[in-house]
């Protein structure tokens, strides 16, 4: 759709030998849990408009399924492990005393987390104090993790800078935090920061079908990290990176593809391993046939810094491709939702320039040819999306 010009894109995936295996190292772990005001809020679940088949809107609130997400991972928890539950609202209660799980009646905690009701205003940071308290005197010889509740609505106590400096300051004394936002999806801002605190990661979740997705079927991987301060960089004369995308710490003056401070093993799906997709765009320096690679450098659980090369021959593998110029579906679906934010992006940039109707109108019909070559409903949205831009204009 971009005139018949050469595009070059090279996927990046984190891998290792853990993957698939749901496997955790021990934990020690102290779940905080928001009870504001706000928690009190009834949500609609979010599914797809395409997808019939689909739940029904939910009328549960925002405490009940943060109540019932703290449950599920009560029941993860094996008998030597350590648990401890801080609640907060403007003021902070400590509901269990970090212990073994072996001396808690799990049963009797979880009846009284389901009666905890929504009250008062929201102090996140005293909330996270508490948590980093609880672990800080803990044993050195499990994994420390706090789970942190919360429908990020603070009204006291520094809102989200102050949480991410006591998150950053716990992470240097080995204690890690992963965010659950109930109800909502965390800002862009929020989650990158997150993403850079060592030890650091965040979900959504909307459902009690999602509980059981991340807190239930994914909690082994998530509460162990096992490795950090990860760079992956191109090593090759031959090609230079002119964009990155879905690794927004990338630097290009290094060549620098792919920056992430923590890597956890990921679950396995029918098409491969799960998870996100680093996007590199490619533009030639000359002929392709050195055999150059990418280096990569990271820091282990016990602190060893270990730097490796992989030979990869760029060019060889880019002649390769068959007509549909692609290696797996995946990367095929990542360029298409690229190439749409370049899209929309280029439209709403230069609305009233020649042709920029045009363009949108080239690349809504190229979108909808890939999106029924992949069988993808998501790439169908995206069209639906264009249809809108175009309408605004009375152009569609």
């Amino acid at each position: 759709w971009g005139g018949g010009e050469e595009e070059l894109w090279l996927a990046l995936g984190l891998h290792s030998c853990h993957d698939g295996r749901n496997e955790r190292r021990p934990l020690q772990v102290v779940l905080v849990l928001d009870h504001s005001g706000s928690m009190g809020s009834p949500f609609a679940s979010s599914h797809s408009a395409r997808d019939p088949t689909g739940p029904p809107p939910t009328r549960a609130t925002k405490m009940s399924l943060a109540n019932e997400a703290v449950c599920q991972i009560l029941r993860k928890l094996e008998k030597e492990e350590r648990v401890g539950i801080v609640l907060f609202d403007d003021q902070v209660s400590l509901l269990q005393p970090l212990r073994e799980v072996g001396t808690v009646d799990v049963d009797a905690l979880g009846e009284r987390v389901l009666e905890v009701k929504p009250c008062g205003g929201t102090n996140m940071a005293a909330g996270l104090t508490a948590g980093i308290q609880q672990l800080q005197e803990a044993s050195p010889d499990l994994e420390k993790r706090i789970i942190f509740l919360t429908d990020a609505q603070p009204n006291q106590g520094g809102g989200q800078a102050a949480l991410l400096e006591l998150t950053t300051r716990a992470a240097e004394q080995g204690i890690y935090t992963t965010f659950i936002g109930v109800g909502l999806d965390f800002d862009s801002g929020l989650t990158d920061a997150i993403a850079k605190v060592p030890g650091g990661n965040y979900f959504s979740v909307h459902s009690a079908k999602q509980i059981q997705e991340i807190l239930v079927d994914e909690f082994n991987y998530f509460v162990t990290p096992l490795i950090f301060d990860v760079e992956v960089a191109l090593d090759d004369p031959c090609f230079e990176i002119a964009c990155t995308r879905g690794s927004p710490d990338a630097d290009l003056t290094t060549g620098t593809a792919l920056r992430m401070r923590t890597l956890c093993a990921s679950a396995l799906e029918p098409r491969g391993v799960k998870g996100g997709l680093v996007l590199v765009k490619l533009r030639r320096t000359g002929e392709a046939g050195w055999q150059g690679g990418l280096r990569i450098r990271y820091r282990t659980h016990d602190g060893r810094e270990v730097v490796e090369a992989q030979a990869v021959n760029l060019g060889e593998r880019f002649a390769a491709l068959g007509e549909e110029g692609f290696e797996t579906p995946d990367v095929r679906k990542g360029v298409a939702l690229c190439s749409f934010v370049d899209a929309a992006t280029g439209y709403l940039e230069n609305r009233g320039a020649d042709g920029a109707q045009g363009r949108l109108e080239g690349f809504k019909a190229w979108l909808e040819q890939e999106a029924e070559a992949l069988g993808d409903g998501q790439l169908l949205d995206e069209v639906d999306n264009v249809k809108r831009l175009l309408a605004v204009s009375g152009d569609a």
